[in-house]
């Protein structure tokens, strides 16, 4: 059946808003011209809900529903609207209006015709009006029209144009003009910006990215008294028909549709009277803040655009606002789908309205692909969750909603401490962008007195003032005048003299958790990606190649293992021994530069003390880098000590300055920690070297050749530009591996892999291959259940266990490792046993004579290796100390050395 739009009108016109509403057992009370009652479509506790009887709409404030009195009647009965209109035709008109949109005659009963003004619909009365076409029915039919065309594409997940007759591009224009007044009010007139503040929302970022702007009713004073001009503003409801300014006394807040365009207004009273929330009349089209979409595949979703305002204020910039429970339009959607969002967190109200609604968007989003989880609030909206609690604590509620989320607070990342160094006359530490320098640091009495200069990273705005760190005034006057300087936060600068004051108070030293530099969203997410890549091996040799570093597959691997494993109590160490020239230094590099810095404390040489001093907890599951084990010289013996029991502890004795007299002291330096240090030598400390695993650089021609082909592929435009490629897969790792807990791990497959008892070794080889199973165990953490259990004193510890899978990922590298400690040669001294076998067969083939007869010189294997006279002489002697071979003839500086090799080999 097809309904004409002069029908649709009639039946509008015949229906009593008020009545229909009364009938529903809906409460209204008059004010003014208008009536106010409790929406039916939420748990409205304060009436919410406002009706126009003049022109027959209504719009609740509290969950955003509006519409016309068949809008209405289409919600609270749930049926659709051509539903609607076919049970509504017969009961007006006595029949079923016919397909060419004139009407029937009613059937007539007692010979006489129905009273037009006497029908009801389940017991509505139902007012004859005459059905002349005037200025405001037409208003009201296009808004039937609005009302046909939202069905459709909310629906169908699709976003229809508002009608030109709405708004025209004259009028859009005029809107954002409009707009822009009041933005320009904003900055001026203070109401605004108090009310804000007084909701904690501070930030001057937020308020001109949400073009934020402040009706005060001065619109009508910079209007001419007269014109088209205002029966436009009239026409998009900007003005009242009797010409008052409808958003008076409200902050105001534009909605733009995807090309930015300036569609609606939102006004939010800062008063605090009936209604609240204030939205132009029409349907309700355009979105807050949408570029979030465009720069984020997450987005956080509010039920509030005070909620969304409040979140942006807090650092959580892809937030995007409905328009109340149920104020996820069709807008929301086609944005969604255009840009790629893959990941929405609904942050609605906590009360059964917001939780039913966010249940609502979760069905909705996900009929079009897009992962959902529900945050949930202990207070009922978000801005009163932020009047009590901060950016990092709302992060916990998001990670437990999500806990593989990539959402994080810039204004978090902003106040993180990345740096700190010690000078001549003070200390410098950055917080976020801005670095302070401290100097001529003065303490009296209740003062403490700094010069402190503030500037900005690669910028040349500074600031430098003399503040009492200790009075509240001057730092309130510094964070003033320094905020205007750089542009910046002043609650930044604020919190930021409160931690330089602690430090201060601490003596200038370094915390205990050293500064992590800003993450972006986007390398954050590419590090979760690669913690939950389950081949993230593959993808670990693939960035270790694209920074520079080709080949040495296995050992590559093992490397990194063994420096995620500092986050283990018993951590692994890894000696890397080879010829000099073989690439020991650019092996260190590549797997340091993956690890982030303040995990890392890399030496070229120690004292025999240095260990003692570096502070009680500077070693907690750090990576200790040492280019040379000879570098260590006297302090190996401690290093060991930290390998082996977790920790050092030194007595001594120390001069008491109060009584002058010797009294004991004991310093303390806690473990545990990874080790990874290199070496030339063919035989190194054998106690070091029991403690570590040792890996040999690939030493062949067939990886020369690789390394030189890299080196001459470097000044290429594709050699260029993967190395510009570096910054971005050092920053994923370094993200990774700041994600990485340090998790007890546990394995009950250990006993279904016995180790061999014979040897002695087999007492420190066994707890090192658990280690490494333990450290991929570890590595592996973000794909694993995190279990607990509770320890006799009623501790709860959280663990991850070895899976059968990390034993078939570790079987390759243990059979590496394990053939060079169970080899008493060094890898270069079994290449060059190899050699000499292979001449001795070669000359037994020849001479026909016992291979074990065969005798050689050193000019013979320099020319049959390719090494030099240094690299023979020194793997040459292993092979003789354990009786390879030994020495035919020759005498230091007499003759040539003659070697035989030995019987049986």
């Amino acid at each position: 059946m097809q309904i004409s739009k002069k029908e649709i009108d009639t039946i509008k016109q015949s229906l009593d808003l008020v009545a229909l509403m009364k009938a529903k057992g809906i409460t209204l009370k008059k004010q003014g011209k208008q009536y106010m009652g409790r929406c039916p479509f939420h748990e409205d506790k304060n009436p919410s809900m406002s009706v126009n009887p003049i022109k027959g709409l209504w719009n609740c404030f509290g969950c955003g529903a509006s519409g016309d009195v068949l809008g209405f009647l289409s919600k609270i009965e749930n049926k659709s609207l051509p539903v609607l209109l076919k049970e509504l035709s017969p009961k007006l008109n006595g029949n079923a209006i016919n397909p060419n949109g004139t009407n029937g005659k009613a059937v007539q009963t007692n010979g006489s015709r129905p009273s037009s003004s006497s029908h009801t619909v389940e017991g509505v009365k139902l007012n004859g009006h005459s059905h002349s076409q005037s200025s405001n029915d037409n208003a009201i039919s296009v808004m039937s029209k609005v009302e046909l065309l939202n069905e459709v594409a909310d629906k169908n997940n699709i976003a229809v144009g508002v009608p030109t007759e709405m708004h025209s591009p004259k009028l859009l224009k005029l809107l954002a003009r409009v707009e822009e007044f009041y933005q320009g009010i904003f900055e001026k007139d203070p109401k605004g910006r108090e009310y804000l503040a007084g909701r904690g929302i501070k930030d001057t970022n937020a308020f001109r990215d949400f073009g934020v702007g402040y009706a005060n009713g001065s619109l009508l004073d910079a209007l001419p008294p007269e014109g088209d001009l205002l029966s436009d503003l009239k026409a998009i409801g900007i003005l009242t028909e009797n010409g008052r300014e409808f958003l008076s006394d409200c902050i105001v807040v534009p909605l733009h549709d995807l090309s930015g365009a300036v569609i609606g207004l939102y006004g939010r009273k800062i008063a605090d009277s009936e209604p609240h929330h204030l939205y132009l009349p029409g349907p309700r089209r355009g979105l807050i803040n949408w570029q979030a979409a465009k720069r984020s595949s997450t987005i956080l979703l509010t039920e509030a655009i005070i909620d969304a305002l409040t979140l942006y204020d807090q650092g959580f910039k892809n937030v995007i606002s409905c328009y109340g429970v149920t104020g996820l339009s069709a807008d929301h959607l086609a944005c969604f789908k255009q840009f790629g969002v893959k990941e929405v967190m609904i942050c609605f109200d906590s009360d059964e309205a917001g939780k039913k609604g966010a249940a609502s968007a979760v069905n909705r989003l996900s009929d079009i692909g897009i992962t959902c989880s529900v945050i949930t609030l202990p207070d009922k909206d978000v801005n009163d969750y932020f009047r009590r609690n901060t950016p990092e604590e709302f992060e916990v509620l998001i990670k437990q909603a999500h806990p593989m989320t990539p959402v994080r607070s810039e204004a978090v990342a902003s106040r993180a401490e990345r740096f700190f160094e010690t000078t001549e006359s003070g200390f410098r530490v950055g917080f976020g962008d801005r670095i302070y320098e401290v100097k001529g640091v003065h303490r009296q009495g209740v003062q403490l007195r700094v010069t402190l200069q503030i500037s900005r990273d690669a910028k040349g705005a500074i600031y430098l003032d003399a503040v009492d760190l200790y009075s509240a005034r001057a730092r309130d006057r510094f964070s003033q005048g320094a905020a205007s300087m750089l542009k910046e936060r002043e609650e930044f600068i604020k919190d930021d003299l409160l931690r330089l004051t602690k430090r201060l108070e601490q003596g200038g030293k370094i915390s205990a958790s050293e500064a992590v530099q800003k993450i972006s969203p986007e390398i954050e997410e590419a590090a979760k990606k690669f913690l939950c890549n389950p081949n993230l091996f593959e993808e670990l040799l693939f960035d270790l190649d694209t920074i520079g570093f080709v080949g040495e597959e296995t050992i590559k691997q093992i490397g990194y293992i063994a420096c995620t494993s500092r986050k283990l109590d018993k951590p692994m160490s890894v000696l890397v021994q080879s010829r000099s020239a073989a690439g020991k230094s650019a092996f260190m590099e590549a797997l340091i530069s993956l690890i982030p810095p303040e995990d890392v404390k890399r030496w070229t040489r120690l004292t025999d003390q240095a260990l003692f001093y570096q502070g009680e907890h500077a070693l907690v599951h750090k990576l200790i880098a040492v280019e040379e084990m000879a570098g260590m010289g006297g302090a190996a013996y401690s290093m060991r000590s930290l390998q082996s029991e977790g920790m050092l502890s030194q007595a001594s004795v120390m001069k008491d300055p109060a009584s002058g007299q010797m009294k004991p002291c004991e310093r303390k330096v806690y473990g545990p920690a990874s080790v990874l240090m290199s070496t030339t030598r063919p035989d190194p400390d054998e106690e070091m070297a029991s403690r570590c695993w040792t890996v040999w650089l690939d030493e062949s021609v067939a990886q020369t050749e690789r390394i030189l082909a890299r080196q001459r592929e470097g000044l290429t435009v594709s050699g260029y530009l993967r190395m510009k490629h570096k910054e971005v897969i050092v920053a994923k790792h370094h993200a990774a591996q700041r994600m990485l807990k340090s998790l007890l791990v546990l394995d009950g497959k250990a006993a279904d892999h016995p180790f061999g008892a014979k040897r002695l070794w087999a007492r420190r080889d066994q707890p090192k291959v658990l280690a490494l199973t333990q450290a991929i165990a570890l590595l592996y953490q973000h794909q694993r259940e995190i279990k607990s259990i509770t320890t006799p004193v009623g501790e709860v510890i959280e663990y991850i266990e070895v899976s059968e899978e990390d034993w078939k990922r570790a079987e390759p590298f243990i059979l590496y490792l394990m053939e060079a400690s169970l080899s008493e040669l060094p890898a270069p001294s079994r290449e060059l046993l190899a050699v000499i076998k292979r001449l001795a067969q070669e000359r037994s083939r020849e001479l026909s004579q016992p291979s074990g007869e065969f005798r050689f010189t050193r000019r013979e294997l320099i020319k049959a290796t390719g090494w030099s006279y240094w690299q023979l002489r020194t793997y040459i002697v292993p092979l003789i100390e354990r009786e390879y071979i030994w020495v035919y003839r020759g005498k230091r500086g007499q003759q040539e050395y003659v070697y035989e090799l030995l019987a049986g080999e």
